[in-house]
Parts: C-alpha cells; structure tokens; sequence
C-alpha cells in the first residue's frame, strides 16, 4: 500500500507543496510515497514489451504441451448431394448422394526432433521474458533513487537558500546599525540570487527525472514522493573470477547464449535429418454412395469404395556437393560453429562487465569515505565563517564561497552514494541475484 510520511525539512516541504500547487494551510503537509515495490509493480502492469514478452511465452507453452498434433493423421469426413435434369423437357434424373472417409499421415525426418524443438523453442521465449523483466526492473530502480537523489539535493538546495537569506538579514541588520558597509549587503542579496539559481537547476533536474520516471512507470500521480537512499552498505568483494565461477553460468545472459547454441544444434540435426531420412506417406479412403432413380422412387442399393495407399521418396540430393539440400546442412552446421563462439564470447564479456562492476564499487567506496570527510570539513568550515561573519570578521563573499563549498561537497557525496548503489543493482543484475543477496553475501561488516 502506498503511505505516507512527514518531510524532515519543513522548508523543503513547503517549497515542494507550492511547486505543485499545493495550498499551504497548515504547518506541515503530508506527501504521498511511492515505495520501490509498488513502482515496480506498476511498470509490470503497464510496460508494452513485457506484455508481448507474456504473450509469446504462452503460445511457446501451448505449442510445447500440443507436441502430440506431430504424429497425428489428418482425418477427413464430406458427404455430397447432386441432381440434375433437363429444364425445356423437364426430364429429372435423380439424386446421387454420397458420403467418404479419409486419412492421410506422412513422416519425414524433421519429426524426430519435433520435440525438442518445441521446448527449446519455449525456453527462448522464457528466457526472453526473463530478460525483459530484468531489463525493465534496471532502468525502473534507476529512475527511482535517480529521482530520490534529487529529491535530496533539492532539499539540500533549499536548505542553503534558506542560510543565504539568514545572511542577507544579518547583513541588512549590521548595516542599519552601522558595523557593515552597503557592500556587505550588495554581496549578501547576490548570495541568495546565486543560492536561488542553484535551487532552480536542482529543480529542473528533478523534474526531468520524475518524468523519466513517470514514463517508465505509468504512474500518473500529480505529486508523490519517493523514499530516500538507503544507507550505503559497503561490500567486500572477492575476485571477478570467483563471482563468475559461482554465479555466471546461471544467469540469463549465458543461459540464452547456451539454449541458442541448442537450438543451432537441434536446427543442423533436423536439416540433416529432413534431407537424408525417406519420407513415408499413407492414406486411405472409404466412399459410400447411392442412387435415388427419377421416376420410380427406387434406389440402386448402397455402393462402397475402399482404398490404400502408401509411398516412400528417399532423398538423396543432399549428398551430392553443391545442391540446394547439401549447402542447408552447411549452413547448419556453420551456425552450431556460430553459436559456440558467441557463448564464447558471451562469457567473456560477461567477465569484463563483472570486473568492471567490482572496480567502480570499490573506488565509488573509496570516494564516498573522502567525500564524507570532506563534508564535515565544509561543515566546519562554514559554521566558523558564519560565526566570522557575525562578528564582522569575514564578508558576505567569502561566507557565500563557503556555503558554495558545503552546498557543492553534499551534492557531490550524495551523487556518489547513487552511483554506489546503483553500481551493486548492476553487479547483482550480472550475476543473477538480488540487491538484498549480494548485500548480506558480501558485506564489509560480516
């Protein structure tokens, strides 16, 4: 269920209410909170591809589950009724009525893998399912802590604003009173005109984020909030290598590359087999008919027509170099060939991509403890220049330059505590497992 929650920053609250329009009327407002789950579940619901990704893997089932039509006969049953006669001398010769029974079966070599490949052909369709979902949850849980990031910068931003014009009143009061120059205050208003430019391009930001996210989604809600980033969790991860010795040859990526690779030898069985296996064809047929005579109302009894028939063709133009037949069961074999390097290939990227990931988790790791420092450092530093300011110590630009600093060393921390997490979804997307898995697998504090 959606829920609801109180902003931490009252400012940050009122500045968003307004922004959509929202009358201020109390002291706090309530936002509505999307959770990740339900975004989730909402982009299930209302993505296209993962529909038609659905739909296809139920016609794979139904074809699979119908591998018995394969050896099936086809079987026929008409019946007719005719007359005729002579209009200008109104002569009526009868009426011939009959009615026939037939059944034909033919086999060839191609329906001794029938079955294998109507489930190869179903484990394609639900690993493409399986990749589209995947596909579809990564770029949702990016849009979600993508907008959630902003959502905190923008608070952060606001809360800056809100120091710069502390500081313009502090100017204006130390002016009036005669301890200040009209440059303190010139400098002051120029602070809070930067502090609202800041302010607007987070904005922006994070309205091109939520409509990312909304045309992910599907979600139509004129004002919702998303939770915030969770606590960073810190990995301790072991070689690329071993992450792929334990996880890779059980992910989607490789299994489709290893069911196509089965497919490409299915298909070269079955080319060879349609080509070189004789094909047997069987029917049979019962007619019974009868005569009704014009002019007496009699018949001349039933009559039946039995027969059997039963051919045998045996290929042989497949062995002869050069021929239509004999270049299919190249062909087929050059895409077994085909397949074995892509699976290849397909491991090996699947490495590079595994290493990849585990390199910028570990210097995203690295950065967020200095960034971290950094800002309790800028923290620090401002609450001494504000105290400066105060006491007439410093002026409005250099108190401006170090909110700039703080503003600017929060923004850089938070955007890399994004990348953090968004770099473990990947990793844990690559090796087949989920955020939560790859979390208490591997944690630094385990």
């Amino acid at each position: 269920m959606i829920r609801i929650k109180k902003p931490f920053l009252l400012v940050a609250a009122c500045c968003l209410a307004m922004s959509i329009g929202i009358p201020l009327c109390a002291t706090e407002t309530a936002t509505t909170v999307v959770t990740l789950q339900e975004a989730l579940q909402a982009s299930r619901q209302n993505n296209i591809d993962l529909s038609i990704a659905q739909i296809k893997l139920q016609q794979a089932l139904r074809t699979q589950n119908a591998t018995a039509s394969t050896f099936m006969p086809s079987i026929s049953l008409t019946g007719g009724l005719s007359t005729g006669g002579s209009v200008i001398s109104g002569t009526y010769s009868g009426i011939n009525m009959n009615v026939s029974a037939g059944a034909s079966f033919s086999f060839d070599g191609s329906m001794l893998t029938d079955s294998q490949t109507r489930a190869l052909n179903k484990e394609d369709a639900s690993l493409t399912y399986q990749s589209t979902f995947s596909s579809l949850q990564e770029s949702v849980i990016t849009a979600y802590w993508n907008l959630a990031a902003n959502e905190n910068a923008v608070e952060e931003a606001q809360l800056s604003l809100d120091q710069a014009k502390q500081q313009l009143q502090t100017a204006q009061d130390q002016y009036e009173n005669g301890t200040a120059p009209n440059l303190t205050v010139v400098q002051a208003q120029l602070s809070v005109s930067k502090a609202e430019i800041q302010l607007k391009q987070l904005q922006d930001s994070k309205t091109l984020a939520m409509s990312a996210f909304k045309a992910l989604t599907g979600i139509e809600l004129e004002a919702f909030a998303v939770e915030d980033l969770p606590q960073t969790v810190e990995l301790a991860l072991p070689a690329s290598r071993q992450l792929y010795e334990q996880y890779g040859e059980d992910t989607t990526t490789i299994k489709a590359l290893r069911n196509a690779l089965a497919q490409a030898q299915n298909d070269s069985k079955t080319t060879t087999l349609a080509n070189r296996v004789p094909t047997v064809s069987v029917s049979t047929s019962w007619t019974l008919s009868e005569t009704a005579a014009a002019t007496t109302q009699t018949t001349n009894g039933l009559n039946d027509t039995a027969s059997l028939s039963l051919s045998v063709s045996v290929p042989l133009s497949s062995y002869i170099n050069g021929t239509t037949a004999n270049l299919q069961i190249k062909d087929s074999q050059d895409a077994v060939t085909t397949a074995q390097l892509q699976l290849q290939a397909g491991r090996q990227t699947l490495l590079q991509s595994i290493d990849s990931a585990v390199t910028s988790i570990t210097q995203q790791q690295e950065n967020i403890m200095m960034q971290a420092q950094n800002v309790e450092t800028s923290q620090y530093s401002y609450e001494l220049s504000q105290q400066a300011f105060e006491a007439g110590l410093l002026s409005a630009q250099e108190l401006e330059e170090a909110r700039t600093e703080l503003l600017n060393a929060q923004v850089t921390l938070l955007n890399t505590k994004l990348s953090q997490l968004l770099s473990c979804y990947d990793l844990a997307s690559l090796l087949g497992i989920d955020l939560a898995t790859l979390q208490t697998q591997y944690s630094a504090s385990v």
